[in-house]
This record gives C-alpha cells, structure tokens and sequence, in this order.
C-alpha cells in the first residue's frame, strides 16, 4: 500500500510539474516575446510591381505599427491582400529587428469587358479588365492607383459578349471563346 501511495505521489507530482511548467512557459513567452514591446513594428515596407501605391498596400494588409513583429500572423496578411482581385501574388516577411516587409504582383490587365449590368442608375454598360488568365478585375481594384489604370484602358481591347453572370472580380471566367480571344491577344 506504501509502495501504491508513493508511486501515486510520483504521478501526481510530475502532472503538477508539467502543468506549471506548461502554464509557466506561456506565461514566459507572452511576457518576453508576444507582449515586449522592442519587438513592436516601427516600419511597414510596401512595394509593388504596378501602380498600386504603398499606403493602400498597407491598408489591405490590415497591420500597422506598434503590433508586434512576432505575433503577426503573417498568413492572414498574405490572405488579406490575395483576397484583392488586382493582386496576382503576395510576399510578407519579418526584417528583423522592427520590420515588416510586403512586396506584391499585380495582375496585368489585357482586355477589358463590357456587359450590361443593372446599376443604381438602371442597366449600364460597366467594363472590367482581365488578365492573360481570364481573371476579372474591376479598375477600382487598383485602390489609390486606379486612376493611371483607368488612363491605360482606352488602349486595351474591348470583348463583348461575356455573359454578366460569369463576371466574379477576382475570379477567372470559363469561357473557352473568352480564352481563344484572350490567346489571340
């Protein structure tokens, strides 16, 4: 029976200990990593292949300074600027000490489309830019750089016939027709 409440003893004291050292470790990592402000973002560097300007790089990433660098969750951020129909990939690195390094590729629009879509001020011809892959961008995709986009679509090819139903912004459309006119191009 001694030798049953000894080995009992043993047990409960190396949970005990895991415990607090499990607990006290967490507690350990948020105090000096998660939470220590040295390791607080001071420069968010921003760059793009395109028009798209630094700010509006910044604002889709959705990150700004004084977060901390080791507490990003750098996957959501790259997710966050994919998300964005003009952006065709996205790069996001910590710089050590205090920075943060995102670097985008644009999508290069093509061609543009024009459908006739129901708007506020009734059925309207809209237009919209895809790229060599068929992805649907609207030019306001561009955030701050959609003006110097706007300029360049009067020099793109223009497809009709794309049914408006098929025109998802950030999505390819399926169309074989779409893609032989794209292939010409």
């Amino acid at each position: 029976a001694l030798a049953l409440l000894n080995l009992l003893a043993v047990i409960f004291g190396a949970v005990a200990a895991a415990f607090i050292a499990w607990r006290g470790g967490g507690w350990v990592l948020n105090r000096l990593v998660y939470q220590n402000p040295a390791m607080a973002i001071d420069t968010i560097e921003a760059q793009s292949d395109g028009v798209v300007p630094p700010e509006q790089i910044r604002r889709w990433a959705g990150v700004s300074t004084g977060e901390n660098l080791l507490a990003l969750d750098l996957h959501r951020i790259r997710g966050n600027l994919q998300i964005v129909p003009s952006v065709f990939s996205a790069g996001v690195k910590r710089k050590f000490p205090r920075t943060l390094q995102i670097e985008i590729v644009e999508r290069e629009p093509v061609a543009q489309v024009h459908v006739l879509a129901r708007t506020t001020n009734g059925i309207e011809s809209v237009r919209y830019l895809v790229d060599a892959q068929a992805c649907v961008m609207h030019p306001g995709d561009f955030g701050a750089g959609a003006p110097s986009v706007l300029a360049g679509m009067e020099t793109l090819p223009v497809i009709l016939g794309v049914p408006v139903e098929s025109i998802r912004p950030g999505i390819a459309i399926d169309s074989g027709k779409l893609r032989s006119a794209l292939a010409l191009l």
